[in-house]
C-alpha cells in the first residue's frame, strides 16, 4: 500500500512538471507567432541629421555632396558689379556673410551666457546677408540684400523685419534692393529698411 502511494506521488509530480514545461513552450510559440506576423519596419535613426550618420555615409564612400560651379547666380553676379559701381572700385565686397559676423549680442543689455542672450544669438546665427561692403581695411560700411520673390512669403517677411530691427539696433547700415519689373536688365531700386541707400 505504501509503495502504491509513493508511486502515485512520484507520477503526480512528473505530471505537474510536464504540464508546466508544456505551458512555457506554448507561451514561447505564441509569442514567436505574434512577432513573425507583425510587418517588418525599417529602423531609422532618431536624428537623420546626426553628425555620426553623415560621418558613416562618408566613411562608406557615399557621394552625398557635390561641388557647385559658381559662388553666385548670374543675377547675383550682375548685382555684385552694380554694387561695385555704386560704392566704388576701392571698396571690398563679400557675398553670403553670416549676420553674427556683423552684429553681436550686447552683453551690457543681456547677461553673457544667460538664456536671453543665447536666444538673441540663436535668432541670428543661421541667417546670412547677401553682400557686405567694407573699405580696404575691412571696416564694415554696410550690408546689402537683393530681395527676390521669396521675400514675399510671410515667414520670409517676418525674418526681414527682425533683421531690419536688429541692424538698426546695432547701428549697422542695411540696404535692401529689388529688381525692377518688366526690365530684362538688372535695374535695382532701394526699398525700405533700417537705412535707405541715397
Amino acid at each position: 500500500m505504501i509503495a502504491y502511494i509513493a508511486s502515485s506521488i512520484v507520477l503526480l509530480f512528473f505530471l505537474v512538471v510536464f504540464k508546466s514545461q508544456l505551458a512555457k513552450t506554448n507561451k514561447k510559440t505564441k509569442a514567436s507567432n505574434i512577432s513573425s506576423s507583425r510587418p517588418t519596419t525599417l529602423q531609422l535613426p532618431t536624428k537623420l541629421n546626426s553628425p555620426r550618420l553623415v560621418e558613416s555615409w562618408l566613411n562608406d564612400g557615399r557621394k552625398i555632396y557635390k561641388g557647385k560651379s559658381h559662388l553666385m547666380t548670374p543675377t547675383e553676379q550682375k548685382f555684385y558689379y552694380y554694387l561695385k559701381q555704386q560704392f566704388g572700385a576701392d571698396k571690398r565686397i563679400f557675398a553670403q556673410v553670416r549676420v553674427v559676423d556683423l552684429i553681436q549680442v550686447n552683453w551690457s543689455e543681456l547677461k553673457k551666457g544667460s538664456k536671453d542672450a543665447q536666444s538673441a544669438f540663436r535668432q541670428l546665427s543661421q541667417w546670412h546677408v547677401d553682400y557686405v561692403i567694407t573699405n580696404q581695411d575691412f571696416q564694415i560700411i554696410c550690408a546689402a540684400e537683393l530681395d527676390d520673390k521669396s521675400h514675399q512669403k510671410p515667414e520670409r517677411q517676418r525674418r526681414d523685419r527682425i533683421l531690419n530691427m536688429a541692424f538698426e539696433t546695432a547701428e549697422v547700415k542695411l540696404y535692401r534692393y529689388q529688381l525692377k519689373k518688366n526690365d530684362p536688365r538688372l535695374l535695382v531700386a532701394p526699398t525700405h529698411s533700417s537705412h535707405i541707400h541715397p
